[in-house]
């Protein structure tokens, strides 16, 4: 039998699941994810044997790796001196969005790339400071520099220049990891983003980097420009 293939959403939940409650067994992790996806409509999360291998792996990995995890609760996130205490506003506006589109609990390492967000720019509106800290977090996920220059720019400019969203973005993500993989990440990084909406991210990317046919729908955007 060939080993259970996981999205990476899942992984990152049994970390989020296992960080907020260390001693949770796989059997009621297997609950919790089993409920999500009942809510989720979907059919793919993982089985108690692949969350207990996930488990053990993840308890053997260094604090410091787990940490970013841990759900942001105030005022124990500052207490425990995970965030500095000047965070607090900006990480408790995170919170507040977090709970008004129904979202869970946003973990210290997003919360953490939303304030660095706010600090470089402060003007700018929650949507795009909340857009900028979710692909700096999937980056930080994939462990590659999948989205500093497209941030880069939506931060100096406040928007998302074209020019930007193809060749440094889509060249660095090809080198690094699998396209299919990049789409996982995405969705994980940000739930609100649908399969099909992290799929077409990830074929523009590829059309960007790779050349040939453009995406479907793009080739009508682009008929449409040239009339």
């Amino acid at each position: 039998m060939s080993p259970q293939k996981i999205d990476e959403y899942w992984r990152q939940r049994v970390h989020v699941i296992m960080e907020s409650d260390p001693k949770l067994s796989a059997p009621a992790v297997g609950v919790k994810l089993g409920q999500e996806a009942a809510q989720l409509g979907r059919a793919d999360n993982p089985s108690d044997r692949w969350i207990r291998i996930e488990q053990i792996n993840w308890r053997n990995r260094p604090d410091a790796e787990r940490r970013p995890y841990r759900e942001f609760l105030w005022p124990e996130s500052m207490v425990t001196a995970d965030l500095p205490w000047e965070a607090s506003a900006v990480a408790l506006e995170l919170l507040r969005e977090h709970h008004k589109m129904k979202l869970r609990r946003p973990v210290l390492a997003l919360v953490q790339w939303f304030w660095r967000a706010t600090l470089a720019a402060p003007g700018l509106p929650f949507e795009k400071r909340y857009r900028a800290a979710t692909l700096l977090h999937a980056s930080e996920i994939a462990q590659t520099d999948i989205s500093w220059r497209r941030v880069e720019a939506h931060i100096a400019s406040g928007e998302m220049p074209e020019s930007w969203f193809g060749e440094e973005l889509g060249q660095n993500l090809g080198v690094s990891i699998t396209w299919d993989r990049a789409s996982d990440i995405l969705r994980a990084v940000n739930p609100m983003l649908t399969p099909e909406g992290a799929s077409s991210i990830v074929d523009l990317l590829r059309w960007r980097h790779e050349g040939g046919p453009a995406p479907k729908g793009l080739e009508e955007a682009q008929d449409d420009s040239q009339r």
